[in-house]
């Protein structure tokens, strides 16, 4: 418990130390080696980034012509965590807790920079809970992971609306978005659910389910976001490879806030359960943000 407070406050504390994204790397002629980079890949805003920046053309782009794209997908932000430690991943983007929560435990992980998160809520398809003032001690909650923002925003929510950051922290269940979604069909073991951009529009438009608490302005006050991370020993090796990344990060962010019809149609035909109109509709509610970096600290 005292750990989960204590990346609470490194977190804010990170927020205001971060500058840019230029991490400390090897140089060698070329500057870089890897023929094939791979890219972090899931059903979550952050994990569809890559292939945004790719339909965009944003990224080819920035790589040198001679390196291919390999997208693989990772589920949740830990296994994501897990594969850059092993070299079986050369580039994710997780959440800041999970990267702050690499960096703690010395595993191999790079933290090249970051850009805000946008939109997180709390839904429930039971008549009889309302709010989470309705929500029982043994009842479940559905959450992607404990490592998340969402766990973070849940936690800050809990302290300024009951006075106890780790009120509903036993509640918590860990379920994929998908696996959630299909439980409202097929049980009620679930009494809420935790979703964040694009799963909220789903649950948005989902007449059956309530919506009992928005975490997004938590977020948005903490500054809770998301980390483009890489391997070390493969940011070391490629420091070109690495800048082009963040450099097509920094000028996708951009792109989005300023065509998000746009990128709303590319990300719609990336998750065609929601519609491009509900994805500009939060796009333009929610621009991105690309101004923190985990350099020099």
């Amino acid at each position: 418990m005292r750990r989960a407070a204590l990346i609470i406050a490194i977190l804010l504390v990170f927020a205001v130390l971060f500058s840019a994204c230029q991490p400390t790397v090897k140089n060698s002629e070329k500057g870089y080696s890897a023929t094939t980079i791979r890219l972090m890949e899931n059903d979550a805003y952050s994990g569809m980034f890559f292939r945004l920046m790719e339909s965009a053309g944003i990224l080819k782009k920035h790589l040198p012509g001679d390196v291919s794209v390999e997208h693989k997908f990772m589920a949740q932000n830990v296994i994501a965590a897990e594969a850059l430690a092993t070299d079986n991943l050369d580039f994710g983007i997780v959440s800041m807790v999970v990267a702050i929560g690499s960096m703690e435990n010395d595993m191999p992980i790079l933290p090249l920079a970051g850009t805000s998160y946008t939109v997180s809520k709390i839904y429930s398809n039971h008549s009889d809970i309302l709010s989470m003032d309705d929500i029982a001690p043994d009842d479940k909650i559905s959450i992607v992971s404990l490592g998340s923002y969402f766990g973070m925003a849940l936690m800050l929510y809990a302290q300024e609306q009951y006075g106890d950051y780790y009120r509903f922290i036993n509640n918590l269940q860990i379920i994929t978005n998908e696996d959630a979604f299909a439980s409202l069909n097929t049980s009620d073991d679930l009494a809420a659910l935790i979703f964040g951009f694009p799963h909220t529009i789903q649950a948005d438009n989902n007449s059956g389910l309530t919506e009992i608490a928005d975490l997004t302005p938590y977020m948005r006050k903490y500054d809770m976001s998301i980390a483009l991370v890489t391997n070390e020993k493969f940011g070391n090796e490629n420091p070109v490879l690495v800048e082009a990344i963040c450099n097509a990060t920094k000028e996708t962010v951009a792109w989005v806030n300023e065509n998000p019809d746009e990128a709303a149609v590319i990300l719609s035909e990336l998750m065609p359960e929601v519609s491009s109109e509900d994805f500009a509709a939060l796009l333009k509610d929610a621009p991105l943000k690309y101004e923190l970096s985990f350099s020099n600290v």
